[in-house]
């Protein structure tokens, strides 16, 4: 994985994060907001790796695994 990169044209900290789903794991870009206090992710992404509309609402992460 490379390190983070901040894109000024956008003033975006962007990240490459794995999610494990029930089919597997995806990679995806995600953007980095510093003061934010939850974490969104498009629901897109959520059914690529396998959930549908049922299995999509709040849930607590697990402590994320760095590398």
């Amino acid at each position: 994985m490379s390190p983070a990169q901040f894109n000024g044209k956008h003033g975006l900290v962007l990240i490459h994060v794995s999610i494990k789903g029930r089919t597997g794991i995806g990679t995806f870009t995600f953007a980095i907001d510093t003061g934010a206090t939850k974490t969104l992710v498009n629901p897109d992404v959520l059914e690529s790796l396998g959930y549908n509309q049922a299995d999509i609402r709040e849930k607590k992460a697990s402590q994320p695994e760095v590398k």
